[in-house]
């Protein structure tokens, strides 16, 4: 396939580009050409500068899909954020309108439909994964427009998860009473690739999950990872509140995680997923978080 990507540079998109550059020809919607330079010697990748907000649809390419993977996760920068994850996905539908392209993957969040206990977005971040979605939904809601809600993903150039893992390296490591589903990026790429060949005459949204993980029990397999007895703190639910002070821009603590942070329950499963690309998650945590522990501390950021 002649595929059109966008947020190739990131987290997720640097894992896709990397896999599905091995049996498709790419084209990357880039900002910064200096940042896809981890892509040189990569024969089946082209670039094409240019920027989701600020779109210029005077592309001459065919494409057969596209795949939209750009955003942005932190808030503290509102109206940043809403520009890209809502403006961005506005102006990627509407060229994939005037390109004739049905086939697209748009890479939301668990976070646009909410913990299990509310059931819709309770941050800016969600909300703007929300509306992002219906900007698609408004164009390609009779197209084979692919809706792709992963959890906490983790692996490779991830940097969301970082600290939870420079954290738990000290040995001590503080847990509330929450659980969460987790998957490695690797299957989020294969789900993206394998949702490619879905063919639908009518947009879905599908959920992926590599397991759940109350938070105790990720501290103890990241103990295990790093070899170490550690120390496992219980905070109690009245800090949260607290932690607002500590809340600043650059700092994973922001006003908008901490109203994620309240929800106990982040769950979803792949039954929709499965029923349709008859494909689930192949790698456990135990195997993925160790994997991403030594590609950190490989890589010198551990």
């Amino acid at each position: 396939m002649r595929i059109f990507i966008t947020g190739a540079t990131g987290f997720v998109g640097i894992n896709t580009v990397f896999e599905l550059s091995k049996n498709h020809e790419l084209f990357l919607l880039v900002r910064n050409i200096d940042k896809a330079r981890l892509f040189e010697g990569l024969s089946n990748v082209r670039f094409i500068k240019g920027d989701v907000v600020d779109f210029k649809a005077d592309i001459s390419e065919n494409f057969d899909a596209i795949i939209h993977i750009a955003g942005r996760i932190k808030a503290d920068n509102l109206q940043k954020l809403y520009q890209t994850n809502v403006d961005g996905c506005k102006n990627i539908a509407l060229f994939a309108k005037q390109k004739g392209i049905r086939n697209i993957v748009y890479l939301s969040s668990l976070a646009a439909r909410g913990p299990d206990e509310r059931g819709y977005p309770v941050s800016h971040y969600g909300n703007s994964k929300r509306l992002g979605e219906l900007e698609f939904l408004k164009l390609h809601f009779d197209s084979n427009l692919k809706i792709l809600r992963p959890p906490i993903i983790y692996g490779p150039y991830d940097r969301g998860m970082l600290d939870v893992f420079r954290i738990a390296k000290t040995g001590f490591f503080p847990v509330l009473e929450r659980v969460y589903s987790l998957v490695h990026v690797f299957d989020v790429v294969k789900a993206i690739e394998k949702l490619l060949y879905v063919n639908r005459q009518s947009a879905k949204v599908y959920y992926i999950s590599g397991g759940d993980l109350t938070m105790e029990q990720l501290a103890k397999k990241l103990f295990e990872v790093f070899s170490k007895k550690g120390r496992i703190i219980k905070i109690p639910e009245i800090v949260i509140p607290l932690l607002r002070v500590l809340s600043h821009e650059g700092s994973p603590l922001t006003k908008d995680k901490l109203r994620e942070l309240k929800a106990t329950k982040w769950l979803c499963d792949n039954t929709k997923l499965y029923r349709d690309t008859n494909f689930l998650p192949e790698i456990y945590h135990d195997d993925g978080l160790r994997k991403t522990a030594l590609w950190y501390e490989e890589h010198g950021w551990l």
